[in-house]
């Protein structure tokens, strides 16, 4: 049985005019997994424009659970702790919010799930913990971060901090809204 910390990333905008500062945010221009979920590894462009940069992730369709929003999530440990990123245009010395969902697999023995997320040089850990969820109300919860911006382009990093699968992160519909805070 897979263990999946899932993850739905949003990077906030100014709030006079919210811009998506990233690609595919919602997976949702991404094929979908369909029944069974579909493993991505290193050099695929399945997630574009996000990137699988180590290991292999899965994305997995809502036949296998349902999404924080729309069809799709991502497991960030396939068969190897895996790793998303995706890079965007910043303002250097700009604060960025970064909002996401994160749950994770219902049928795991590890109900406590950790995931990072990494930008600008900067990181912060997050946890959620599955034991109320189901596939049906997978107990999504909130989480945001900020971090300041030291270039004109943000590379976001999402790597498992798992290397089993049994107590694996997911990331869940990766959408990032570029938020700067004044």
């Amino acid at each position: 049985m897979k263990r999946h910390l899932l993850l739905l990333l949003l990077a906030a905008a100014t709030p006079a005019a919210a811009a998506n500062l990233v690609g595919n945010g919602s997976l949702e221009s991404s094929p979908l997994p369909g029944d069974t979920p579909m493993m991505v590894g290193v050099g695929s462009t399945a997630l574009a424009p996000w990137s699988v940069t180590a290991g292999n992730v899965e994305a997995v369709g809502n036949v296998v659970w349902a999404a924080a929003q729309g069809n799709c999530s991502v497991a960030l440990n396939g068969s190897t702790a895996g790793t998303i990123a995706q890079s965007f245009a910043t303002l250097p010395g700009t604060a960025y919010a970064v909002s996401f969902w994160l749950s994770g697999d219902p049928h795991t023995a590890t109900p406590i799930k950790h995931v990072q997320v990494r930008a600008a040089g900067q990181h912060q850990d997050f946890q959620v913990d599955t034991t109320p969820a189901w596939e049906w109300s997978m107990g999504w919860e909130l989480k945001t971060w900020t971090f300041t911006a030291n270039a004109a382009t943000t590379n976001t990093i999402c790597p498992s901090t798992s290397s089993t699968r049994s107590t694996s992160a997911s990331a869940e519909t990766p959408k990032m809204i570029g938020k700067e805070i004044r």
